[in-house]
């Protein structure tokens, strides 16, 4: 989370983050007028835990292709590591469904992470809602980033229009993770800074986070890239991703269209060709 004198910044994870927290903190030391505060411990926090005195700043956050957030997640390989299967998953629950886990093919993959009877760290009420209201794991997610009561959202939505649901993000800027470069400029020129001191922002390419080992000990991020390293095959070198439409099956596409619903009425333009958006 970024804290700026015009809005707060919200990191959804996987949506270029890294990248905006890099360009914010390097507009602020070309800037003498414009500040940004990084909150620590705050990375990932979603809008019920900014502090009280910058809750009257406007809301900015990143939004990214459904499709391609999956198979972004997919490959990056978090619900792979350890550490967090243990603390967050009934390990002996998938085991039994996916015996080869975590080696699952992206359809497993797809279906294992939108089935919340595996999650063990969600109160149980809230599990049952996002298994009866049949929600994804990027609704949850997108939820819990921006709303102040999410549990009580996303069990209304449905019932509201579309304009009705656009209306209530109204006051969000959301950055297209597919064009974040112009989206970040453009968002920060209408925040007062000189396009002559942010110039810099349009030639940058993708920042990535460091997962270089911490304190002596292997971080998690260290596991990811060994587990990146045993999925892909190869001792060395980065996993050759695949575009969205080359892992997806139509039955996948059919999935994430109803689970994800509310990502497809709010930005259609998500839609693939020819879809119609589901909703009111």
């Amino acid at each position: 989370m970024i804290v700026t004198d015009n809005f707060v910044y919200i990191h959804a994870p996987k949506t270029g983050g890294t990248f905006v927290t890099a360009m914010l903190e390097a507009a602020a030391q070309a800037t003498p007028d414009f500040h940004a505060t990084d909150l620590a411990g705050l990375k990932h926090a979603g809008v019920r835990r900014i502090p009280e005195q910058f809750r009257q700043l406007p809301v900015v956050t990143n939004r990214r292709n459904v499709f391609s957030h999956y198979v972004s997640r997919y490959y990056y390989r978090w619900w792979a590591v350890d550490i967090h299967v243990k603390q967050k998953y009934d390990l002996a629950r998938v085991k039994n469904d996916y015996p080869s886990f975590p080696d699952l093919a992206f359809s497993e993959y797809l279906r294992f992470v939108n089935h919340w009877p595996y999650l063990t760290q969600i109160r149980p009420g809230i599990r049952q809602l996002l298994e009866q209201r049949e929600l994804g794991f990027n609704s949850w997610s997108f939820a819990r980033l921006t709303q102040q009561k999410p549990v009580e959202f996303l069990r209304d939505f449905d019932e509201w229009t579309d304009e009705q649901l656009r209306e209530h993000f109204s006051t969000t800027r959301f950055l297209k993770t597919e064009s974040l470069n112009n989206d970040l400029v453009s968002l920060l020129i209408d925040s007062g800074v000189s396009s002559r001191n942010i110039d810099f922002i349009l030639k940058n390419k993708p920042v990535l986070p460091n997962p270089a080992e911490r304190n002596g000990k292997r971080s998690w991020l260290a596991q990811i890239t060994s587990r990146l390293a045993a999925f892909s095959g190869k001792s060395r070198g980065p996993v050759q991703k695949k575009r969205w439409q080359e892992l997806f099956t139509q039955d996948d596409i059919d999935f994430v269209l109803h689970r994800d619903r509310l990502s497809f009425r709010l930005f259609p333009e998500m839609l693939p060709g020819g879809v119609r958006a589901p909703g009111k």
